[in-house]
């Protein structure tokens, strides 16, 4: 029961405001709030795009070695077909 009770009258969290929040005019800042979303939302797409470009990088790379694992090691000319096509249809 104690433990019941103590999640039923606990206070909900505070947010911390991050640093975008005190350019709202709300903290003291010459933005209207709507605009500050908009910068984090903004930021997180970023975020999001950014971090395909490491991805993309290892893919190609990951790509150029097997074909070239393909061409070496002198598999059958079908395979290697099967392989370039997948590796570079995009």
């Amino acid at each position: 029961m104690p433990v019941l009770h103590l999640l039923y009258y606990s206070s909900p969290p505070q947010l911390v405001p991050c640093c975008l929040d005190y350019a709202k005019l709300r903290h003291g800042g010459s933005f209207h709030d709507g605009t500050v979303e908009e910068i984090k939302v903004v930021g997180k797409i970023v975020l999001v795009f950014a971090s395909l470009v490491p991805y993309w990088i290892v893919y190609y790379q990951v790509c150029h070695l097997l074909s070239t694992v393909c061409n070496v090691i002198l598999l059958n000319s079908s395979n290697c077909e099967l392989l370039f096509i997948c590796c570079h249809s995009l």
